[in-house]
C-alpha cells in the first residue's frame, strides 16, 4: 500500500504534466495497472488487519504506517542538497518552504498522499488514535477520499485529466 501510492504519486504526476502522446499513453497503461495492485492490496489487507491482528499489532502497523507517510513526505525535501549547496546562505526552514511550495512537489504530495491516506483508512491503519498526528502534519485534509477499492484506473485518470484541465 505504502509503495504502491509512492508509485501513483509519481507516475501520475508526471501523466499530468506531460504533453508526449506516447508518454501519456504509457503512463496511462501504467497507472491502470498499479490502481489493480492497490485494489488487490486493500482487499486483502482490510480483511487481515480488521480480523486477523490484535489491538496491538494493529496499533503498531498503524504507526509504521504513519512514520513512513511522514519519510515519504520529507524525503522529497532534498536536505542532502541543501546541506552541501545551501547551507549558510539561507536557513533550513527557508528551504523546507522553497522546496515544499514548489508546484512540482505540491502536485506530487497531493497525488500521493489523495490515494495513500483514504487506502490506509480502508485497511483499518487510520483509527482516531492516530488521526491526530496526520492532522499535525496537514494529512488530514485527505481523510475523506476514495480508496482504491471505491475508484478505478479510469476514474482515476479522469480525476487527473480534470485536475490538470482546472489548472490551465
Amino acid at each position: 500500500i505504502m509503495v504502491e501510492g509512492l508509485a501513483l504519486g509519481a507516475f501520475g504526476t508526471l501523466y499530468k504534466i506531460t504533453r508526449e502522446p506516447l508518454l501519456k499513453q504509457l503512463l496511462k497503461m501504467v497507472i491502470q495497472d498499479e490502481a489493480r495492485h492497490v485494489h488487490y492490496g486493500v482487499l486483502a489487507l482490510r480483511e487481515h488487519i480488521t480480523k486477523h491482528l490484535s489491538d496491538s499489532e494493529r496499533r503498531e502497523r498503524e504507526q509504521w504506517s504513519f512514520e513512513v507517510a511522514l519519510l515519504m513526505r520529507n524525503r522529497f525535501m532534498a536536505y542532502e542538497v541543501y546541506e552541501e549547496w545551501f547551507e549558510g546562505l539561507i536557513t533550513r526552514e527557508q528551504w523546507r518552504h522553497f522546496v515544499g511550495d514548489a508546484p512540482g512537489m505540491r502536485e506530487f504530495r497531493h497525488v500521493m498522499f489523495s490515494r495513500l491516506v483514504p487506502n490506509l483508512r480502508e485497511i483499518g491503519l487510520l483509527s482516531d488514535r492516530i488521526r491526530p498526528a496526520y492532522e499535525e502534519v496537514g494529512l488530514g485534509k485527505y481523510f475523506d477520499g476514495a480508496a482504491a477499492d471505491q475508484i478505478s484506473g479510469d476514474q482515476m485518470l479522469s480525476e487527473l485529466d480534470a485536475q490538470r484541465a482546472a489548472a490551465a
